[in-house]
């Protein structure tokens, strides 16, 4: 039987269209021109009571449209719904009662009030009796494992902490359809595996449908049978995740040739014998730091500036720039290509792992929502060091990388010269709030390409289009219309607006 049934649904905007320049601008003004633009085009598909699927698709794909209809927040331009047996945008306020929503970049809890507090506010929501909110909130507690704060502030529980008690409050009136976007963003890989265990046991137990959106693979994999993939509001495959598993994963490697070794930072005749035998079983990242999974060995990966991996058949003829060839045993090589030979890599055993410097001295992820003012502040407000220069410490904030640390501080309004010891406590929540800002935009949009990066699949990201100052020197700031300079700070290039950065 389906939870939800999806018929030929369409959904179509109207977009305001304004020609370039002032004239333009003032033209629109008057004699307005729209054009439509189709959302989502012509899509169909169920989904099974108890199932977990996986819909996924770049930004703008069409998956948060879809979703608001599914849910009645949006009516559809033309097509039929059926969710739980109800129509969506004729019976949002009883559908409401019967699914629940977990946003992982959105808190939906009180964050002054603690997880008991706040389940029996959602429980009063949903009209619940007393009786049964106490119930279920103690069966809440024992399957989230939540006994050791339930009774504190939200506003100081961790991340995972956090986003555990999001699924359980979304769960006080066992809701049959559960929509999760991105849980797991930010959290670190022990928190993110524990998250996906309590959603696995969360449907095994409950027999809840869930409906996923993630761009974490590591999601996807671990907790889906069934993946819709949706590009400019189409869907282009649907289909089973063992068709459609990472290339490289759970296959014996066979071989291993190292054409530069100053990249292999462990003893090379080890860094073979270890690896030829084992499979990565999966792949996972700690700031810049690729993790992938040998079993009892972590192959930890740092792509520098150029680095990038490509998955080959060993047929091919290897070319200039891939320095590491990893053979497997239906002979498909994954080839690491790095043109500056900046990159780096070392097998680590997985418990020595923390012992590891680069990894034990990771600061938050610069999108993690552990990253608040009162952290940065207390990391910088005592160094005589420019704030561009901290930024890029990894100590401090893991991940984040020259050309967001730029539009971070633009963004801020911050002079990047300006010095550590120098930065107030409220211009430390505007870059933490730029910075988590930025860096999502930036994951949706498949990164940034200003030269030669392309992803596995021979894509570009798609991000440069919303860079404010990198690479714009001397172009007019397009808030101020100054033109943008470009100085060297630790060695790094800067770019910078000198009148909205202060």
């Amino acid at each position: 039987m389906n939870a939800i049934e999806v018929n030929n649904l369409t959904k179509q905007f109207k977009i305001k269209e304004k020609e370039k320049g002032l004239k333009g601008s003032i033209k629109s003004m008057f004699n307005p021109k729209y054009k439509t633009v189709e959302a989502v085009n012509d899509i169909s598909f169920n989904v099974e009571k108890g199932e977990i699927l996986a819909f996924i698709g770049p930004n703008g794909a069409g998956k948060s449209t879809t979703i608001k209809m599914l849910t009645g927040i949006l009516y559809p331009t033309n097509g039929n719904i059926n969710v739980l047996g109800i129509n969506p945008s004729k019976n949002r306020k009883q559908l409401a009662y019967k699914i629940g929503t977990v946003f992982g970049q959105k808190e939906q809890l009180w964050t002054h009030l603690t997880p008991y507090d706040n389940f029996k506010f959602f429980g009063a929501i949903y009209d619940l009796k007393d009786s049964v909110i106490e119930k279920r909130i103690e069966e809440l507690i024992v399957m989230f494992e939540l006994q050791d704060f339930i009774n504190r502030p939200v506003r100081n529980l961790s991340l995972g902490q956090r986003i555990r008690c999001e699924i359980a409050a979304s769960l006080i009136h066992k809701p049959e359809i559960l929509f999760l976007d991105e849980p797991t963003i930010g959290l670190d890989p022990v928190v993110k595996e524990n998250i996906r265990e309590l959603i696995k046991r969360m449907n095994k137990e409950y027999k809840t449908t869930i409906f996923l959106t993630s761009h974490d693979v590591g999601d996807i994999e671990k907790l889906c049978k069934r993946v819709i993939i949706v590009n400019h509001g189409k869907i282009i495959l649907d289909d089973s995740m063992n068709n459609l598993k990472y290339n490289y994963l759970n296959k014996k490697i066979i071989d291993v040739k190292i054409i530069y070794p100053k990249i292999i930072e462990s003893d090379i005749n080890d860094f073979k014998k270890i690896l030829v035998g084992r499979k990565f079983i999966d792949i996972d990242r700690i700031g810049k730091w690729l993790m992938f999974d040998l079993g009892d060995y972590y192959l930890l990966s740092h792509l520098r500036m150029e680095g990038k991996y490509f998955v080959k058949n060993s047929s091919e003829e290897i070319v200039k720039h891939e320095h590491i060839i990893i053979t497997f045993e239906d002979f498909t090589d994954l080839r690491y290509h790095d043109t500056r030979k900046f990159g780096r890599m070392n097998l680590v055993k997985k418990s020595e792992i923390n012992k590891v410097e680069a990894i034990k001295k990771q600061g938050i992820e610069a999108n993690s929502k552990d990253l608040n003012e009162h952290y940065l502040y207390e990391h910088i407000h005592n160094k005589k060091i420019p704030i561009k220069t901290l930024l890029l410490d990894q100590t401090i904030i893991s991940g984040l990388g020259n050309i967001y640390a730029n539009e971070v501080l633009f963004a801020s309004g911050i002079n990047p010269t300006r010095l550590g010891c120098d930065i107030s406590l409220d211009e430390c929540k505007n870059i933490v709030s730029s910075s988590i800002k930025i860096i999502n935009e930036a994951i949706k949009n498949g990164g940034t390409t200003i030269k030669s990066y392309t992803s596995s699949l021979g894509v570009t990201g798609r991000f440069q289009s919303h860079l404010m100052v990198h690479k714009k020197e001397k172009e007019p700031c397009k808030k101020c219309h100054t033109l943008i300079e470009n100085i060297k700070i630790g060695g790094r290039s800067t770019y910078f607006c000198p009148k909205c950065q202060k």
